[in-house]
Formats: structure tokens, C-alpha cells, sequence
């Protein structure tokens, strides 16, 4: 046994300890007193047949140190009435031998201590089983003394009994004192060792408790920057869905302005056209049909604008819908936001994308609708202006032959033998000129223009008016008096 080392008595099995008790009453003594006496005589018996040895034991003795048990086997078994002595000494020689290696396992197992209170750091969620390994590790080195030393009882009762009762010497109660002193010393330095042990298992209570209060701390503070992160990004993407929504309204603005710019300037192009085209007098059927297309238009122009304004409505009711809901997420709240608030403000983002993406969409429809109005009205009108210039030349040719018959008429009536002219002659004598048709104007031969007229109207829908095939009446019937005359 080294003597830096306490002693324990752990590891004494319950039946030695109660051997002991009893072979201790026997003897009229206490336990510790019993033990000093067997030890002290053991040690005196072992060393009585040479004088040198019982000095090295003395020395031995008061310097703390082992005697050599195997150099005084041959003196001890000398004596006839030592034999159970020789048995005492062997016990307390094995003894001493665990007890060493006991207080070995002790010193490896405070090291591993140590070991483990520096990984305590990194083995957090085992830290409320930790406490309990140090004493099982001890209670399994300490177990099998226990064992051994209720053994060494057993074997001094048979001792006791073989050798025909508690009859001993004053050596032998010396050597039983002697062991019962040695005994009770490995008793108390048990009892200091597991002292120490169950204070080393306090600091190390008190070092888990102070690393588990900082780790809660820490935890708290990782917990609180987290939630002001969310609340920083949060108000972050409340501050963006209230720009996109300007940027909205500005935009559907803008739309209404252009709308509105180009539905005025449609009507007010149509307006001009049909009042230039309503200063012909024959072209009144032409008109009535312009004027029947422009209400037809005016009509899809009020349903395309009732359309574009229901949609702006529908739009405008989605934005405050929106704006209240933007306002009741921006009302101060608790600073622990739960995640179904995180969950509606991504849903909230995604219905407002569809929102703009079907604005975009009706925006571009509105205005390709306007596109197209435009493009028919200017066609309209091209073909209109055609139309006219058509007819104008047409009633051009008209009058100029309507005069050369005139004249070629009045010259037949100045001759006085002249036939009487019926050709051309109406009913009751009313003059009434065959006047080629516009199928016959238009025929091969006939040395004017092809007056190939072209439909006025809406082509979308297959609306328009077409010229008249036949001349109109009213260069006739203004041509009828001047024939009469």
C-alpha cells in the first residue's frame, strides 16, 4: 500500500464485517480495538523468533510502511500453536494486497473523475445521470472488499472454532488488537475517502447546475435574438407588400388615365369622320349605317369600359382588403409572433403576385382591345374616304353624260323635221333616261372607272353598308325639267 494513499473499507464484504463484530463481543473488546490487537499480534508473532525481524517490523510499524510476510512465513510456521495465526496473517497479507490495489483503482478512478469533469462541457444532455456513474464505478471497486473482507471473517470464526474456542494468548490478542487497530484505520480513511468522494460529487452537482443555469441563459438570449430577427424581417416584408401595393395603385392609375385618354380620342376621331362623311347628301344611307356601326361601337366601347371598370373595382376592393389586413398585421402585438402570422403574410404575398400578374393581364387585354378599336376605326374610316371618292367620281361621270344629253336633246328639239323622240320616254309622257347601272358601268368597254366599292363597316362583324348598285335619282329628277323645256 503506498503511503501517499488514505485507506477505505469499502469493498469489505457485510459478512466479514459481521465476523469481526462477533469474533470482537467474543473477546470482550470493541471492533477497532479487536482489529488493532490481531494485526499488532500477527505482526509480533511473525517476528518473535528473530530479533532483527521484530526491529524491521517495529520499523516497519512506526514508519507506516508493510513487513515482508513471505521472509517471516518460515519463523511463523516454526511454532506449533501458530497455525491459525498463519492463517490470520495470510488473510491480512491478501488484505493488504486488495487494499492497495483497491486505493489504485481509487486513484485511477479519481483521474477518470477529472477526465470526465472536463467533458462535462460537451456532454450536456447526460448531465443529470452523470452524478451517478462516480458512485457506481466506486461501489463496484469498494464491492468486492466487502467481500473479500467478510470472507476473512468466515475464515477467522473457522479459525476460532478449529483451535477449540476463543482460548488465545496474550499474543495472539495482541496480534487481534493489533489488526483490529489497522482495521479500524481502514475503516476511517473508507470513511474519509467516501467524505471526499461525496464532496467531489457536490462541486461537481454545483459545476452541472451553474453550466445547465448558463446554458438556459443562453438559450433565452438565442431565443430572443431569434424572435427580434423574425419581427426585424417581418416588418422588412410588411414595408415591401406596402410598396408593391403603391407601385400598384400608381400603375392602375396610370391605366385609367390612358384608358380614359384613348377612349376620348377614339370617340372624338369617329365623331370627326362621321361629321365629314355627313356632308354629302347622298351618302345618308351611308351615315344612317356609320351611325348604326358608331352606336354598335359606342355600346362595346361602354361594355369594354364597364368591364375595365369592374375589374378596377374588383382590384381596388382586393387592395383594401389588402391595406386592412397589412394594417391589422401592422398594429403593435406581442413580441412572440407564432408561425400561422408568418404563414398568412406568405399567403398574403402570393395572392397579391396573382393579383398583379391578372392586373397585368387585364391591363394588356384592356389595351389591346383599344388596339384593335383603333385599328378598325381607322380602317373604317380609310375605307369610308375611299367609299366617297368612289361615289364622287361616279356622280362626276354622271353629270358630265347627263349634260352631253341634255345638249345633244336640245339639239334634236331645235330641228323642225325631227322625229319626235320616244326613246326614253317614261310613262305619261315623263322623260326617263335609261342610266347604265353600276354592274353596267363597271362592265369591259365602257371607258370609265371600275367602281369596285369596298363594305364600310365594322369587319369584325361582318357590318357595313355598300354603295348603291343603281345611280341615285336625284341628278335624274333634276335633269327631267331641263328635258321638258
Amino acid at each position: 500500500m503506498r503511503s501517499g494513499v488514505p485507506w477505505s473499507v469499502k469493498g469489505i464484504e457485510p459478512e466479514a464485517r459481521e465476523a469481526a463484530k462477533q469474533a470482537a463481543r467474543r473477546s470482550g473488546l470493541t471492533l477497532g480495538a479487536w482489529l488493532n490487537q490481531v494485526i499488532m499480534d500477527s505482526g509480533t508473532d511473525d517476528v518473535s523468533g528473530d530479533g532483527g525481524e521484530q526491529s524491521g517490523w517495529s520499523n516497519q510499524t512506526r514508519s507506516g510502511g508493510r513487513p515482508d510476510y513471505a521472509a517471516q512465513a518460515p519463523a511463523q510456521a516454526a511454532r506449533p500453536g501458530d497455525g491459525e495465526m498463519e492463517g490470520l496473517a495470510d488473510a491480512v497479507r491478501n488484505l493488504s494486497r486488495r487494499l492497495e490495489r483497491s486505493e489504485d483503482r481509487t486513484v485511477e478512478l479519481t483521474r477518470r473523475l477529472g477526465e470526465t469533469i472536463d467533458e462535462l462541457a460537451d456532454r450536456i444532455v447526460r448531465a443529470e445521470h452523470a452524478p451517478a456513474q462516480p458512485q457506481q464505478e466506486t461501489k463496484a471497486v469498494i464491492d468486492p472488499l466487502e467481500r473479500k473482507l467478510q470472507h476473512l471473517a468466515e475464515r477467522l470464526e473457522r479459525a476460532e472454532k478449529d483451535s477449540g474456542g476463543p482460548q488465545q494468548t496474550a499474543e495472539d490478542k495482541h496480534a487481534i488488537q493489533t489488526l483490529e487497530k489497522a482495521v479500524n484505520a481502514v475503516v476511517d480513511h473508507l470513511d474519509t475517502s467516501e467524505k471526499r468522494t461525496n464532496a467531489s460529487l457536490s462541486d461537481i452537482r454545483n459545476m452541472l447546475g451553474q453550466l445547465s443555469s448558463r446554458i438556459d441563459e443562453t438559450e433565452q438570449a438565442n431565443e430572443r435574438e431569434a424572435e427580434k430577427k423574425r419581427a426585424e424581417a417581418q416588418e422588412k416584408h410588411l414595408s415591401l407588400l406596402s410598396q408593391r401595393l403603391e407601385q400598384m395603385e400608381q400603375s392602375l392609375s396610370g391605366v385609367s388615365g390612358n384608358l380614359e385618354q384613348t377612349q376620348a380620342k377614339a370617340v372624338q376621331a369617329a365623331l370627326k369622320a362621321f361629321e365629314d362623311k355627313a356632308q354629302a347628301d347622298s351618302q345618308r344611307d351611308t351615315i344612317s349605317s356609320l351611325q348604326k356601326s358608331l352606336s354598335r361601337l359606342s355600346e362595346r366601347l361602354e361594355q369594354t369600359e364597364q368591364k375595365s371598370q369592374d375589374a378596377l373595382d374588383a382590384v381596388h376592393k382586393g387592395m383594401n382588403g389588402i391595406a386592412r389586413q397589412i394594417e391589422d398585421l401592422s398594429r403593435p402585438r406581442e413580441p412572440e409572433m407564432p408561425r400561422e402570422l408568418a404563414d398568412q403574410l406568405d399567403m398574403l404575398a402570393q395572392r397579391l403576385e396573382e393579383s398583379e400578374h391578372r392586373t397585368d393581364e387585364t391591363t394588356r387585354n384592356v389595351e389591346e382591345t383599344l388596339s384593335q378599336i383603333a385599328n378598325r376605326l381607322s380602317e373604317t374610316d380609310h375605307q369610308s374616304r375611299e367609299a366617297l371618292e368612289s361615289v364622287q367620281s361616279v356622280l362626276a361621270r354622271t353629270t358630265e353624260r347627263l349634260a352631253r344629253l341634255e345638249k345633244s336633246a336640245k339639239q334634236r328639239a331645235a330641228r323642225p323635221a325631227a322625229p319626235q323622240i320616244n326613246a326614253g320616254m317614261g310613262p305619261q309622257g315623263s322623260f326617263s333616261p335609261n342610266f347604265p347601272t353600276a354592274a353596267a358601268l363597271n362592265a369591259p368597254g365602257m371607258g370609265g372607272a371600275q367602281f369596285d366599292l369596298p363594305s364600310i363597316g365594322s369587319q369584325g362583324r361582318g357590318e357595313g353598308f355598300m354603295v348603291p348598285s343603281a345611280i341615285p335619282a336625284q341628278p335624274v329628277m333634276q335633269a327631267q325639267p331641263a328635258m321638258q323645256a
